[in-house]
């Protein structure tokens, strides 16, 4: 084991469990190097959610963690334990020198930071954030801009934008993408048959936020049917934008006035193992988002080998440059997209694809050791950066 620790951060809502899931992948791609190419790691959990990522990421740890430590590490996180007494606790146990993933502002940390932006949406999209709330990261984003160490972005095109924003940064920024965690030997085909869905089916698995564009998929639905072909959608995800509380309604609306309730299946937050199952079985899955930092949802259809249509959003195609089952169409153009779903839709065919599964399985496994690596040999660089 390499003679550091990588402490990791992880905080969640149910609202946006985009950065629970960015941390779960994260450890699992570590844990695909062998013991001794890896530092120590830890994870602190920063968030009181009920979050199943975090009960999943504590069962990777534990084949991982001596007894010795478990015990001290969970005596540190007992409720009532003063964080200072916790850091004593988990620093007996290990080396001095930590770099910690992610932090998002520039301040006081029990070791060297490692730094991330998610996405620039809020200058890209400002429509969907008051006026406060982009001041605030734009000034946010300033302050990371102007410290010493490393910054961690997830695409070319936001490192691309990050050096446009700020030509002056003495931060220096590194691109490191996740890939997904996602295996079928971890579904719930039982869960799934409960949820009592068509046996041909789109899977259009986003959080209900506006800039996720769950209207254009919607009306391109609308089209398909007036041109006799009926698709059922499945939709999972959280049901409330915290900026724009009347979005969700709004969308039921649409499907009530344009008669596509009954096509549309809302089906909230499901279980994790159910939603891999619901991955497996789809047709293909759909990403219409008009803006992602690196999207999950892409990624996890990627893990399970499945067709994915995408709007051209430059980080999808980034995403799925180098993926056979990708078709893409124009961000908000409707009758674009039904033309595609048009083809996709009646030619495909329900999952599981054993085959597919297999090839998919081991080019995750190569892909997240390279992740792995190479966020490493970020976190080494942010160890030595000058301060």
């Amino acid at each position: 084991m390499a003679d550091w620790s990588l402490i990791l951060n992880f905080g969640a809502s149910e609202g946006w469990i985009g950065g629970a899931l960015y941390i779960e992948n994260l450890v699992a791609a570590l844990l695909r190097l062998p013991r001794a190419e890896r530092p120590r790691l830890e994870v602190r959990f920063l968030s009181r959610d009920n979050v199943d990522a975090a009960d999943r990421i504590r069962t990777m740890l534990s084949r991982e963690t001596p007894a010795a430590r478990r015990l001290l590490e969970g005596l540190a996180a007992r409720p009532g334990v003063p964080g200072r007494v916790g850091r004593r606790l988990c620093a007996w146990t290990g080396p001095r020198q930590r770099v910690v993933f992610p932090v998002f502002t520039p301040g006081p940390t029990p070791g060297t930071p490692l730094y991330w932006i998610p996405d620039f949406q809020h200058r890209f999209l400002p429509r969907f954030f008051s006026e406060q709330e982009r001041a605030q990261r734009d000034a946010l984003h300033a302050r990371v801009a102007a410290s010493p160490g490393v910054l961690v972005v997830s695409s070319a095109f936001a490192r691309e934008h990050f050096q446009r924003f700020h030509p002056d940064a003495r931060v220096k920024v590194r691109v490191w993408s996740f890939c997904s965690n996602l295996q079928a030997a971890d579904a719930d085909p039982q869960g799934f048959e409960r949820l009592g869905l068509p046996e041909k089916f789109l899977y259009l698995p986003n959080q209900f936020w506006a800039h996720k564009n769950h209207l254009t998929a919607f009306t391109a639905l609308r089209l398909l049917r007036e041109r006799g072909v009926r698709a059922p959608l499945v939709c999972t995800g959280y049901r409330a934008d915290p900026r724009n509380p009347e979005y969700f309604e709004g969308l039921r609306t649409f499907l009530r006035d344009h008669g596509l309730e009954d096509q549309v299946h809302i089906l909230g937050l499901i279980p994790r193992a159910t939603q891999i199952e619901v991955f497996r079985r789809a047709v293909a899955v759909l990403q219409p988002s008009l803006f992602e930092g690196w999207s999950t949802i892409i990624e996890d259809a990627r893990a399970l080998g499945r067709p994915v249509v995408a709007s051209d959003f430059p980080v999808h195609r980034e995403q799925l440059r180098d993926y056979d089952q990708a078709f893409f169409f124009r961000r908000q153009d409707v009758e674009n997209l039904a033309n595609v779903l048009e083809t996709v839709y009646p030619n495909g065919h329900s999952g599981p694809d054993a085959a597919r599964e297999r090839q998919a399985r081991a080019q995750t496994a190569d892909r997240q050791r390279a992740a792995a690596e190479s966020l490493l040999s970020i976190a080494r660089e942010a160890l030595t950066a000058p301060r």
